[in-house]
């Protein structure tokens, strides 16, 4: 009994559902071929349009059944497709990101003066505080707060801190970022 509970442990849930459904045309094949020897023996009718009719209602309900479990099976398929296709998003690397932010700022004029960043690493992603301190008009801060907005790259500003000098503003911009364990397949 055991090799059988590992055996069917082992199984996906495709193949739990073959084996299942055909243990049961097995029985209703089995019921047929005994309802029949024993209407051999007897020619009883009645006990065999009860056995047929009991047979067909519970090929039925085992239908139904087999039909809810695939649908199942099949949102849950797409769901899991749609959840990886969501985390492709975080499966870029750290160099990926700080090359899109560096890109991003070389397209609006902005050179960083102070770029500090921590890293908090949990199971399986790490999170990347970056600090930066710049300095740029405000039609260019805004141009690339947009930029970041825009980019495939997901970066989330955590604060924003502006100071208004004669010429320039004087920014100081927190954002974050979240990287997948490279080891994690998708």
């Amino acid at each position: 009994m055991n090799k059988i509970n590992i055996f069917l442990e082992n199984l996906n849930p495709r193949e739990r559902i073959l084996y299942f459904v055909l243990i049961i045309f097995a029985g209703v094949f089995l019921a047929l071929k005994l309802s029949e020897t024993y209407l051999e023996n007897d020619n009883n009718d009645e006990a065999l349009q009860l056995l047929l009719q009991n047979s067909q209602s519970k090929s039925e309900q085992l239908n139904q059944k087999l039909l809810s479990l695939n649908a199942k099976y099949q949102n849950q398929s797409e769901e899991l497709f749609n959840l990886k296709q969501g985390l492709l998003i975080l499966k870029k690397s750290y160099n990926d990101y700080m090359n899109a932010l560096q890109k991003k700022a070389n397209e609006n004029s902005l050179y960083f003066k102070d770029l500090d960043t921590q890293t908090t690493k949990m199971e399986q992603f790490q999170i990347h505080h970056l600090k930066i301190n710049f300095q740029s008009s405000f039609i260019q801060l805004l141009s690339f707060l947009q930029d970041l907005n825009n980019d495939k790259h997901f970066f989330s500003i955590e604060k924003l801190n502006i100071q208004s000098k004669e010429e320039y503003l004087d920014i100081t911009l927190k954002l974050n970022f979240i990287v997948l364990d490279p080891l994690i397949e998708l």
